[in-house]
């Protein structure tokens, strides 16, 4: 719907966050995405998400929360296990 025509009633608070990543993405503010991003786990349990966030954190240098959000990535999606799990050992040896 058309935000115009009262489509923002018709908005979830997770389209907003989404929207307000894409935001910060673009203007590469990566504190407010990493907050947006820890917001909208809370309404959508998605393993992207938690992958999204591993990697804010390693890039802010936060081993131990890139490797919390890689556990619970690969909690919410066991496919990802290897991978994650590669990812965790990489970033454990990068301390």
């Amino acid at each position: 719907n058309c935000l115009a025509n009262d489509g923002a009633s018709n908005l979830e608070i997770a389209d907003v966050i989404k929207f307000a990543i894409n935001h910060y993405v673009d203007e590469k503010n990566a504190d407010y995405v990493i907050q947006l991003y820890e917001q909208l786990v809370q309404y959508e349990n998605n393993a992207q998400y938690y992958l999204a966030l591993a990697k804010l954190y390693q890039q802010k240098g936060e081993i131990d929360k890139a490797i919390a959000a890689l556990q619970q990535a690969e909690k919410i999606d066991p496919t990802l296990k290897a991978d994650a799990d590669a990812y965790i050992n990489k970033l454990r040896n990068q301390r």
